[in-house]
């Protein structure tokens, strides 16, 4: 078994969907080899 911690710095005036989306695509990162790719599309 392993541990796998995600530290996230971001803008607090980011607002709460996009902040969201990113917690989600960490999330899903650990479980998924596409975790990366929607994590990328977040941010365009």
């Amino acid at each position: 078994d392993r541990n796998n911690t995600i530290n996230i710095k971001y803008n607090s005036t980011l607002d709460n969907t996009k902040l969201d989306a990113y917690v989600r695509a960490c999330d899903e990162a650990l479980l998924s080899r596409d975790g990366y790719r929607k994590l990328a599309a977040v941010e365009s």
